[in-house]
């Protein structure tokens, strides 16, 4: 009542309109559905961790990080022909054995992790507190509850067989469990069985055969300068002896040994730079020289007659004249009638030749 009065004593042009009044009835209500979803997206973003291998392949929710893959919730990690290791945010690794394939969801928390695998083999190296993480497999379900280290290796064979092993360090035990069964099985610390047909009837021991990853192959090792050498130190001091007393140098030689395929004898890596801001270096000129112009042939070369002896003469055959072309002459145009007309008129009045002797 008290509120109604006060608001009876403004001003119309104070009061708030009735929209208003009854959409801040609900805006409460509207907020807390707005946080809460925020809530929920934040923790379902939180990144599982970073990926660190050569050549895995990535899906799903990947961020790109300084120094790997960051993977979000639902992501997938195909490792290629080397061990992938995923580094947990919450601490602990994944390690995927090469050729494996993984897919990892988180809870809403984030700190509660499910790996599911349909071939391969992965192995786990981490501690739980009081949380629970699962290993599916196209069979079985495996149940990882803590507190405790986990140390476990999980492998589906080509056959269909699947291995856990209690590798190192693990110290609690996990409980497997049938997906189309009811059958539940509890793998004890340092135990390491086989289970066929997917059922944990028939289940087998594997006392000498390991289901993790198998070991890195071995690298090479550097090669070896031969210690015969002894260079720098030792061979230019005999080198200087030797020439001071007039001797002959002596270059110190190795037997050459047949190249063998697939060792590194030496690896360099030599980086290229490039920088838009530098000019290229000048070209250096080549020194010129004079070529001599090839000889021109003569126009009117010297043509010399072949001598003839008297009796060359005689028996040579008369030459004969080679007839010349001569070029033909062009007949002189016919005169029309008119002009043979005044011709002869002009023959009739001219004085013959004969007349102009005689006078």
């Amino acid at each position: 009542m008290a509120t109604n009065a006060v608001t009876e004593r403004q001003p119309k042009s104070l009061r708030p309109p009735k929209e208003l009044l009854s959409l801040g009835s609900c805006m409460p209500h509207r907020l807390l559905i707005i946080v809460l979803a925020s809530c929920l997206t934040a923790h379902a973003q939180k990144p599982i961790g970073e990926v660190r291998a050569k050549d895995a392949s990535l899906k799903g929710s990947v961020v790109l990080g300084k120094d790997g893959a960051v993977l979000m919730s639902g992501s997938q990690v195909q490792a290629g022909t080397v061990s992938a290791e995923i580094e947990l945010a919450r601490g602990g690794k994944v390690q995927v054995c090469p050729g494996s394939a993984v897919s990892v969801s988180a809870s809403a928390s984030g700190e509660e992790l499910m790996f599911a695998i349909s071939g391969g083999a992965i192995e786990t190296h981490y501690k739980l507190p009081a949380r629970s993480d699962a290993i599916l497999t196209p069979d079985f379900r495996i149940q990882l509850s803590g507190p405790g280290a986990f140390h476990l290796a999980v492998n589906i064979k080509k056959n269909g067989d699947t291995c856990v092993e209690s590798m190192n360090g693990d110290t609690s035990a996990v409980i497997l469990t049938e997906t189309f069964g009811e059958g539940t099985y509890q793998i004890q610390p340092g135990k390491n069985v086989t289970f066929h047909n997917g059922h944990v009837d028939g289940v087998t021991e594997n006392p000498t055969s390991s289901c993790g990853c198998p070991p890195p192959a071995a690298v090479a090792p550097p090669p070896e300068f031969d210690p015969g050498l002894n260079f720098p130190k030792e061979e230019s001091e005999r080198a200087a002896k030797n020439a001071s007393e007039g001797k002959p140098v002596e270059v110190p030689t190795t037997p050459v040994t047949q190249a063998q395929s697939g060792k590194v004898y030496a690896k360099i890596d030599a980086p290229m730079v490039f920088d838009a801001n530098t000019p290229p270096p000048p070209v250096p000129k080549q020194p010129e020289t004079a070529v001599a112009a090839p000889p021109m042939p003569d126009p009117y070369p010297k043509v010399v007659s072949p001598t003839v002896t008297p009796k060359d003469a005689q028996t040579a055959a008369p030459v004969q004249p080679t007839s010349s072309a001569t070029p033909p002459t062009k007949e002189a145009p016919k005169k029309k009638w008119y002009q043979r007309v005044g011709s002869a008129i002009a023959k009739f009045f001219k004085p013959d030749a004969t007349d102009k002797k005689t006078e």
